[in-house]
């Protein structure tokens, strides 16, 4: 293997497909590497931690094509100290296994292992869907956060998938609070299924996604694996196997009070009530009648805060409930409209944080005893 690419490029690539690596992994020192596959004009890169795998395409001189995994992390590290706008040049001793790199006047080797012990999940091949990169990319950052951590809650910890007629909808619980969004297709799938897809796997598909183009989706017939195809990178995770609860039984189909307020208002009360909400489990205290939405915190230690936020439109009774505030704070930080819907129906049930006259977006989170410290 021999090949010229850019500095800067080849680092940019590392550092997308990285965060699959598993360096850890002593049972499987290869996990802790990261493949290089060139062929003519690509260097194609990929990292894997057996449960899923991201590969990225960059641009590349090659003069001899050739296979080779490098361990991730110093190899990385090495590529992203080189001068920017300058090149490398990779060599493969294809005895030894060892990759030497040369830009100007710095070298490296690399001792490598095998590519052809390199594990990569095959990739679905089965029918596709697409959908807009910037719409599934608002939609996981709306939706993922909210799975569970808890690893004796493996369905929990996925993003349920659903794919019917026209419209993939996403959704994920931890118990406490639950997101839903609603991503159009380009094209009507021709039957309704459901996978469940690790929300780690998600998260980093959210972090790659860019602002333009489409995104393709393959699932297996299995319904084991699926691909997601964007630009240059191709991220393939297995999927969680398990039947997801029924979620919707928890949205309120009814609102007794509801209100428009400013989103980044509230999300700046509920930052600052946090500072005094911190000893006593996260509680803060909203109050809503015809003068605003008034958000409190009142420390165990001494002190207090209050924030009365104005209200664009108020129906209904006045009201006193109680959350988490960090609940609140991660469901306004992952939205970027400028107004939100909030709806309740007693202190005692789960509000619901919606975008104003949109419904493909609802958080409902659980309230918190008004009593509790």
């Amino acid at each position: 293997m021999q090949l010229t690419c850019v500095n800067e490029t080849l680092s940019a690539g590392l550092s997308r497909v990285g965060r699959a690596a598993s360096p850890r992994a002593t049972a499987m020192p290869i996990l802790g590497h990261v493949l290089l596959d060139a062929t003519p004009d690509t260097l194609t890169l990929a990292a894997s931690n057996l449960e899923w795998h991201i590969v990225q395409r960059i641009p590349a001189v090659v003069t001899e094509p050739g296979r080779v995994t490098v361990p991730a992390a110093a190899f990385a590290e090495w590529v992203k100290m080189l001068p920017a706008g300058l090149t490398s040049e990779l060599t493969l001793d294809v005895t030894s296994l060892t990759l030497s790199m040369t830009c100007d006047q710095a070298n490296a080797r690399f001792r490598g292992l095998d590519a052809t012990e390199y594990p990569l999940l095959p990739e679905p091949d089965a029918d596709s869907v697409e959908v807009e990169a910037t719409a599934l990319r608002a939609a996981l950052t709306r939706v993922a956060f909210a799975a569970s951590e808890d690893a004796a809650r493996p369905v929990l910890m996925a993003v349920l998938a659903h794919f019917a007629g026209q419209t993939l909808t996403l959704a994920a619980a931890d118990g406490y609070r639950l997101s839903e969004a609603q991503v159009p297709l380009a094209a009507p799938v021709t039957a309704p299924f459901d996978v469940l897809i690790p929300a780690p796997v998600l998260a980093e598909v959210q972090r790659l996604l860019g602002r333009e183009g489409t995104v393709t989706l393959s699932v297996t017939d299995l319904r084991d694996r699926i691909a997601l195809h964007f630009d240059a990178t191709t991220v393939v995770s297995q999927v969680v196997a398990g039947t997801y609860p029924n979620y919707k039984a928890v949205i309120p189909t009814s609102t007794a009070t509801s209100v428009t307020v400013e989103r980044a208002a509230v999300l700046h009360a509920c930052q600052r009530a946090r500072i005094f909400a911190r000893d006593v489990g996260g509680l803060v205290r909203l109050h809503l009648d015809d003068a605003g939405l008034t958000v409190t915190a009142e420390s165990a230690t001494g002190g207090d805060s209050s924030t009365v936020v104005l209200v664009v439109s108020h129906q209904g009774l006045a009201l006193d409930i109680a959350f988490r505030v960090d609940f609140l704070i991660e469901a306004l930080a992952a939205l970027d409209t400028s107004l939100v819907g909030l709806r309740f129906n007693s202190a005692l049930q789960p509000g619901v944080i919606g975008l104003a006259d949109v419904d493909a977006f609802v958080h409902v989170v659980m309230p918190m005893e008004i009593g509790r410290r």
